[in-house]
């Protein structure tokens, strides 16, 4: 059986729900926001952050944060260390869109990890385009090199309509191994799609999004990460002819 750590370990987190901001979309955020499992051959641990783990704060722009304070151990159910994370974050924005960060460092032997976001929800959007990004960072701390390897497919999962990873796939990233055999070394890889800031189209009606790490790193070595998945509704053209007619007279009047 697994560990599971809650209040005892101090974290920033909201007491809403709602993300009511200025902008069109209004996001709801589940209530566990932040879940990783470690699992290796001394056992499982598990860390589930909500929304009630302590305090939390809300932008008036409608940006929910959550993070944790100070890195915590997570201990099997006969106490045997896994894994240690080292930080923990989780934004999302109205837009919507949801970042998933964090760093964790393995148990003497080589460590499953498996992180999950938050099931960010919102109004039906019809026709919709998306796009997103990962990074994997590892570290060598041992002295014998690090590798930080996809379980299948790839180490990042962005999906929509379910809870990763019951959703539907947007797009999976970094589906080679990251390492180095390098004694203290470093290795990084970083990828986006479709990439240059552009979007997507996603099929069918979109209402919700979340994202997903699942690795395996080396015994006592350090994996950093970040992300970003952001969907967004397509303009009607209708409303890109007036944003180019916009756009048009700004020049005109810049112009005169």
């Amino acid at each position: 059986m697994a560990m599971t750590w809650k209040s005892t370990v101090p974290a920033v987190a909201a007491a809403v729900v709602a993300l009511a901001g200025s902008t069109a979309v209004r996001a709801d955020i589940s209530e566990v926001v932040f879940h990783i499992q470690a699992t290796s051959a001394l056992g499982t641990a598990d860390y589930f952050g909500t929304l009630h783990d302590g305090y939390g704060y809300r932008d008036m722009d409608g940006t929910y944060s959550w993070g944790i304070i100070v890195p915590f151990e997570m201990r099997s159910q006969s106490g045997a260390l896994i894994a240690t994370c080292r930080s923990a974050s989780l934004v999302v924005h109205e837009d919507p869109d949801v970042s998933l960060n964090f760093s964790v460092v393995a148990g003497a032997t080589m460590t499953n990890v498996t992180v999950t976001s938050a099931l960010v929800s919102f109004p039906p959007i019809t026709v919709a385009e998306g796009r997103n990004s990962a990074t994997m960072e590892v570290s060598d701390l041992d002295g014998n090199g690090v590798s930080a390897s996809p379980v299948s497919g790839g180490m990042y999962s962005a999906q929509y309509n379910g809870l990763a990873p019951s959703g539907t796939s947007f797009h999976d990233l970094l589906a080679a191994a990251v390492g180095t055999a390098v004694p203290g070394g470093s290795a990084s890889a970083s990828e986006a799609f479709p990439g240059l800031g552009l979007y997507v189209p996603i099929v069918g009606t979109v209402n919700n999004i979340s994202s997903r790490f699942n690795f395996v790193l080396t015994a006592n070595d350090l994996a950093s990460q970040t992300s970003t998945f952001r969907v967004q509704a397509v303009p009607a053209p209708g409303a890109l002819v007036l944003l180019g007619l916009g756009g048009l007279a700004a020049a005109r009047r810049r112009r005169h």
